[in-house]
């Protein structure tokens, strides 16, 4: 096997670009000439009309075109050592000529024979926000005063023709709102502890130690990660103000049947 041939011209393959600036997944998506021949072009967002015939996910699959037609690519030598794979794109001849163009397209192995690593036929998941975290009601419930939410707009209104026939039942709003507190307490815990992991996670992004891929994979996971911690903290937020809304209700329900003395 051959060293590794330095680029003469020092000219990048096609489609390279040190930082994709696209926010896109896979920073590029599908293009479609007259013909209808389809090619992966990075850095530019679906067209709209092709994401309503196709979809926006077999528009943005870096590994195969929405026709389900595998996508192409090669290794390109990084300075300093190792290799990188880059998506649809053709080995230019001068690699050609010293490695040949079976070993640079071979996606499984790096044209010396090394294990690529996580396999780049599997592109990484698309980036997320992780979002901050925060308590509006700064870890105390309201008052149960019978307050109910103002409905979403364009909520359908509900009437009904009598009341409804049910065996009596006790109900204690304190308690639901000692209820509240307790998870509360939990939450706001939860929601320091993500806080802290995301402004960590934040400064992570910042360190340049691996390529541009292995840290596009990085970023993409940790970055989903936070959000799917950040969604069950915010579902027991939801379920917290649910239990505050039947306790309002019951209270609200306790102040309309009052009888004014006549």
């Amino acid at each position: 096997m051959q060293g590794q041939p330095s680029n003469p011209s020092n000219v990048h393959p096609p489609g390279w670009t040190p930082d994709p600036a696209s926010s896109t997944p896979n920073h590029g998506a599908w293009t479609q000439d007259g013909t209808g021949h389809w090619t992966w072009t990075p850095n530019v967002a679906p067209d709209p009309t092709l994401v309503s015939q196709w979809g926006y996910e077999a528009m943005t699959d870096i590994r195969r075109d929405p026709t389900g037609v595998a996508n192409h690519g090669y290794w390109y030598p990084q300075h300093g050592g190792g290799w990188t794979w880059q998506w649809g794109a053709t080995p230019p001849d001068w690699l050609v000529k010293s490695y040949g163009t079976d070993a640079l397209t071979n996606p499984n192995h790096t044209p010396n024979g090394a294990d690529p690593g996580p396999d780049i036929t599997d592109p990484p998941p698309a980036d997320v926000h992780s979002p901050a975290l925060s308590d509006a009601w700064n870890g105390v419930p309201p008052d149960v005063t019978g307050a109910l939410p103002i409905p979403d707009s364009g909520t359908a209104s509900q009437t009904v023709s009598e009341p409804p026939v049910h065996r009596a039942y006790a109900v204690s709003p304190g308690s639901i709102r000692n209820a509240e507190s307790v998870l509360l307490r939990q939450i706001d815990s939860q929601i320091g502890d993500y806080n802290y992991l995301r402004n960590y996670v934040e400064t992570a992004k910042t360190q340049n130690l691996y390529t541009s891929e292995t840290r596009e994979r990085l970023v993409s996971a940790m970055d989903n990660l936070l959000l799917e911690i950040g969604d069950a903290v915010e579902l027991a937020g939801q379920f917290t103000r649910m239990m505050n809304n039947a306790a309002q209700s019951y209270a609200k329900a306790d102040i309309d049947s009052y009888l004014p003395q006549t």
